[in-house]
């Protein structure tokens, strides 16, 4: 069943695409949680098709083919002479050629250089490349809100290998027209998100939110009072599921000190008891403590008290045959 903030949210979305109030109040909850799922599922796929910034090519005209891979002899003989040239003038196909495939080529029209060693000079050209391509993006990307830049620049360092996609994504980012339009999509989608779809908001941005310093704190917190997680795991969570976990353990250590405080306070009364002549105090304090705590910290209290007074196992023995009716008190030393 939906909540009413859920409802008036999803009420609210519907009419900003277009909805009217005759067609809404016509609608059950069921219906309107339909028409808002795929509402919404409509608008983040057309957003992200939008700002992703991925060539439309088609594959297979991605990659030049490698029958196509003609390097001049006169560049393999300049490169031959001095291998630094491979710095300055292979970029055209290091982006478009495998760094075999270009090496291969070059040791096939020179006599004297040594294949490893070119494909190594390649491949530092080719990382020079994605570096600065990448960085260029980073501060291009820079003026679009936090959540859409760091989502879309994971999105392209997972794509670095692939040079043609990479350099198309680094040419269209130095477009300024173009930086508009998405900055204007971005802060709408995050717009939508935040006020719409609030339950969406983290999975959406999830590495924004992965690297927040909100999420670093909690997971702080719940290292700083509990062992029992590994922060590996917790880094995997939510913060949504990092906030009840939080609160659940917050919980247990708060229960956890009110059952030591009782634990240590009906120690102190027992203590009293025994000590006293008063047979019924002793026999209050049994039932009191039974009945106030679990059976197994119960158990503890009793096996400490044991160890402690030597008239106290078979003063408790004794009522609590009397008292069978009582669960806790059912205790074998």
């Amino acid at each position: 069943m939906l909540s009413s903030h859920d409802l008036n949210l999803m009420t609210s979305y519907l009419k900003s695409k277009g909805y009217t109030k005759e067609q809404i109040a016509s609608m059950n909850d069921k219906q309107i949680l339909r028409d808002y799922e795929e509402k919404t599922k409509e608008f983040l796929y057309q957003a992200k098709k939008q700002i992703d910034i991925i060539p439309q090519t088609p594959k297979e005209v991605q990659r030049k083919d490698l029958q196509h891979l003609q390097i001049p002899l006169e560049l393999a003989q300049i490169i031959e002479q001095d291998n630094v040239k491979i710095y300055e003038m292979l970029d055209e196909y290091i982006e478009n050629y495998s760094v075999r495939e270009v090496a291969e080529v070059i040791f096939m029209k020179t006599k004297h250089t040594k294949i490893a060693k070119l494909e190594k000079m390649m491949r530092i050209k080719r990382s020079q490349l994605q570096e600065l391509w990448l960085e260029a993006l980073e501060r291009n990307l820079s003026t679009l809100p936090a959540e859409e830049a760091q989502t879309l620049l994971k999105f392209y360092y997972d794509k670095k290998d692939n040079l043609i996609e990479l350099k198309d994504i680094y040419t269209r980012s130095n477009d300024k027209k173009y930086l508009s339009q998405i900055y204007e999509i971005a802060c709408m989608k995050l717009h939508i998100v935040r006020d719409y779809m609030p339950k969406e908001l983290e999975e959406t941005y999830r590495v924004y939110y992965d690297n927040s310093q909100e999420k670093i704190e909690l997971i702080k917190q719940i290292l700083n009072i509990s062992n029992g997680f590994e922060k590996g795991y917790l880094l995997g969570l939510s913060m949504h599921d990092l906030g009840e976990l939080l609160i659940q353990i917050q919980e247990e250590l708060q229960k956890k000190k009110k059952e030591e405080e009782e634990v240590k306070m009906y120690f102190d009364e027992f203590k009293d008891a025994l000590h006293s002549t008063k047979e019924e105090m002793f026999l209050e304090v049994c039932i009191d403590a039974a009945s106030a705590l679990s059976r197994e910290r119960f158990q503890e209290l009793c096996a400490n008290l044991a160890k402690k007074f030597k008239t106290f196992r078979h003063r408790f023995t004794d009522i609590a045959r009397h008292h069978k009716e009582i669960s806790n008190l059912q205790i074998v030393f």
